[in-house]
């Protein structure tokens, strides 16, 4: 499907470049025209460009024996690919998507629908002919061929299809083997999709549990705030009612120093044993507050304790994780790599 042919007949309309089974034969075939708006004809590779072009047709329903029927014309205009074949190609031609063909990221316009042309090399000046004067026209046509040259060119035409034959099938069966390549990496990518989409579903449900607990520590540590400062202003305001009260006192009792001398002897050596009761009490305050300061202190320690601890066995658990996700990352590079070693072997062994 690669060779280059030189028409006459082309060459007055500017450069054309052919590919496929040139009719030389002069009888009717089926054409049709796509014109890529997106490429320049000086700067593609034509040879790579007519392989994509026959792939196209080939992914769009065309069969393997209507392939190696058809010729591929290009002439500058943006790129515009002729296709021609014999006409019992018409109907897949005409049943193929063409305006969904792709070749070197750009997509074709139909520019002249598939028909019957009279004479491939006059076909810009016979686009088409009806279909009740094929007979006739295909009749005057053939006697005009001498038996030799129809029997010579029928050989050639034959080897070169049995070729032609040979070569796509054997991309057939290529294009098969890479679509199923394909389609088991396609399977083992959504596998790895659904075991990314559960982990992070799990990695969600965590975080709004530890978003939750910290919005209920946050509740109870200002409500304990609030109670707190309610606590603070009750005292402040016992403070001030004990300090008025206080005054009160001492005013009254200036009143009455004079009257209460004796008293206040009296009360003074009371007031020594009081201190002394207090002192004693403080004493065992304090004692009690050390206790009590000792046993929150060994608790604190021991919190600390655990929590290093809890941390240490998070720690190992996470080293754990990470040597299991490297020992499977591992297994499956191995596994890719033996895949690639088989397919390597059935390559040769094909």
């Amino acid at each position: 499907l690669d060779s280059t042919l030189d028409d006459p007949s082309l060459h007055a309309n500017g450069s054309m470049h052919a590919t496929g089974n040139l009719d030389s034969t002069n009888e009717p075939q089926c054409s049709t025209e796509l014109t890529f708006d997106g490429l320049s004809f000086q700067d593609i590779d034509q040879t790579a460009f007519k392989h994509d072009l026959l792939n196209g047709l080939r992914s769009g329903g065309m069969s393997a024996e209507a392939l190696q029927k058809v010729s591929i014309f290009l002439r500058e205009g943006s790129i515009i690919a002729e296709i021609r074949g014999p006409v019992d190609v018409l109907e897949d031609l005409q049943a193929a998507p063409l305006a969904e063909i792709s070749v070197c990221g750009c997509t074709a316009r139909v520019t002249r629908e598939a028909s019957i042309v009279a004479h491939p090399a006059a076909l810009d000046q016979t686009p088409s002919i009806a279909f009740h004067d094929f007979a006739s026209w295909t009749h005057g046509e053939r006697s005009r061929q001498t038996g030799e040259e129809i029997e010579r060119r029928r050989r050639e035409e034959e080897e070169r299809q049995e070729a032609e034959k040979q070569r796509l099938a054997e991309e057939e069966a290529a294009s098969q083997r890479r679509e199923e390549g394909i389609e088991r990496q396609e399977v083992e990518h959504q596998e790895l999709e659904r075991q990314e989409l559960e982990r992070q579903e799990a990695e969600w449900q965590r975080l709004a549990e530890e978003e939750a607990e910290r919005q209920k520590r946050e509740e109870e540590q200002q409500e304990a705030q609030r109670q707190d400062a309610e606590g603070q202003h009750l005292a402040e305001e016992e403070a001030k009612r004990q300090k008025q009260e206080e005054e009160d006192r001492q005013e009254a009792e200036r009143q009455h120093l004079a009257e209460e001398e004796a008293e206040r002897q009296k009360r003074e050596e009371q007031q020594e044993v009081e201190r002394q009761r207090f002192a004693e009490q403080e004493a065992m305050m304090q004692k009690r507050e050390e206790e009590e300061r000792q046993e929150a202190e060994q608790q604190r320690l021991a919190q600390q304790e655990a929590e290093r601890q809890r941390w240490e066995e998070q720690e190992r658990q996470e080293a754990e994780r990470q040597r299991l996700a490297e020992e499977e990352a591992e297994r499956q590079k191995r596994e890719e790599k033996e895949e690639e070693a088989r397919q390597e072997t059935e390559r040769r062994r094909l």
